[in-house]
Formats: C-alpha cells, structure tokens, sequence
C-alpha cells in the first residue's frame, strides 16, 4: 500500500524548493543536449546509409529505386522529429512549470525573463525544432534527386 509524501513546511518549503529547481534545470539541460544528439545522429545516419547504397555501385540511384533511397532516410527523419517534439513538449512544459513558481516566490528568474521576450502564445523552442526536423526530412528526399541530376551516383 502506498503511502501519501506529507508536505514540506516551513523552512523545507525553500530546501525543497531549490533541490527542485536544481532537478528540474539538469533534466532541462539533458532533454536539449538529447535534442541535438538525437539531430546530430539521424544526420550522421542518413548519409551512413547513402554511403552504403553508394559503395562499389552495388544499388545505382535510378527513377525505379527512388523510394529505395528515400523511404528509410525518411521516416529515420520522421521518427526523429517526433522524438524530438516530445522531447521539446517537455521543456515547455517544464519551463511553465518554472515560470509559475518563479511568479509565487515573487522573483523575475531566467524563465520569467524568457517569457517576456517572447510573443503571445509563441514557442520559439519548438518551432526551432520543428524547423530543424523539417530541413532534415527535405534533405532525406532532395539530395538523392541531385544525386542523380547531377551524376553523383555511381550507374
């Protein structure tokens, strides 16, 4: 059987308040550099594949193979961005949870300044994601188009 956690008082409000706000800032730090590990790798794995395909000539880029060379590169980008978003869901989510708390204890923190340099409604995080995953997704379909517009592939 489980049991309830009694609320901190007094002054292990503010203990627990810092070891939080220490918690939840390393999460934020990993969940960015997991972000762009995560952009970094389905980049590096993208061209490991093409250079598969490409090595010794063994599958030549032709109109009949474009899938071939395009669907794994695709949802490798796909995936990516979806694992991503979450990752960036989760930042936001986190980052209002800190504005929240900052705008109770009645201190202007890094989120509370963030929060006034940004638009109304505006994520600027996750729309750099997005952006970020959509370039990845276009470059999985483009560039074996100019592989074989421009001869780059082996025939």
């Amino acid at each position: 059987m489980a049991t309830a956690n009694p609320a901190p008082a007094g002054e292990n409000v503010q203990a627990f308040s810092i070891e939080q706000n220490k918690a939840l800032w390393a999460e934020i730090s990993e969940n960015v550099s997991e972000a762009r590990l995560l952009e970094r790798y389905a980049v590096i794995a993208i061209a490991a594949y093409w250079a598969f395909l490409i090595k010794d000539g063994q599958v030549p880029l032709t109109r009949h193979n474009y899938l071939e060379w395009t669907l794994i590169p695709a949802l490798l980008a796909i995936l990516g961005g979806l694992r991503s978003m979450a990752l960036l869901s989760r930042l936001t989510l986190m980052g209002r949870y800190l504005r929240e708390t900052e705008n109770l204890m009645g201190y202007r923190g890094w989120e509370t300044f963030l929060e006034a340099s940004y638009r109304e409604g505006s994520k600027p995080f996750l729309a750099t994601g997005i952006l970020i995953w959509i370039c990845i997704l276009l470059m999985s379909v483009v560039v074996p188009l100019l592989f074989g517009y421009f001869g780059f592939a082996p025939h």
